[in-house]
């Protein structure tokens, strides 16, 4: 069974298996586009400019346009959930562990809302069972110290 951290910090999503060590980290952007009343994603992350330039699509942040809101877009969070452990999972027929760690900082902290949404996000994307990482401290860690902790969950 793969554990996958995935750290989300407003502008950026990282994810990361650390049983096989892949790694995706780009921006949480989304190029899409849509045609005949269907939204078509683009492209992700990085390639995002270039798709919206050429194609003309709409470029959508799914966590970063407001100081106190975690999710700005479910289905294009959602988009970016699903790819990103598409990368890093593999294929395997057992259902990863997620520990999502949210690092922007938000005024109030997680609501409950948001830890539910977290949670049905890290599961459309496959994962089978998630944990919210929500330790002020682990914030601090460096990443030897973060894959330490995360192994003792």
């Amino acid at each position: 069974m793969a554990k996958i951290y995935i750290r989300i910090s407003g502008d950026r999503f990282y994810a990361k298996n650390l049983d096989s060590g892949a790694v995706f980290d780009e921006p949480a952007l989304l190029a899409v586009s849509e045609t005949g009343g269907r939204k078509l994603i683009v492209a992700v992350g990085t390639n995002v400019a270039a798709a919206c330039a050429e194609t003309g699509a709409a470029r959508i942040a799914a966590f970063d346009s407001h100081p106190r809101v975690l999710v700005d877009d479910f289905d294009s969070a959602s988009a970016i959930f699903k790819y990103a452990v598409k990368q890093v999972a593999g294929r395997s027929f057992i259902a990863p562990v997620a520990v999502v760690h949210v690092t922007k900082p938000l005024v109030g902290g997680l609501s409950a809302i948001e830890r539910r949404a977290l949670q049905e996000l890290a599961q459309s994307a496959g994962a089978r069972n998630v944990k919210i990482l929500d330790d002020p401290a682990a914030s601090d860690y460096t990443p030897a110290q973060l894959e330490e902790y995360l192994k003792r969950i």
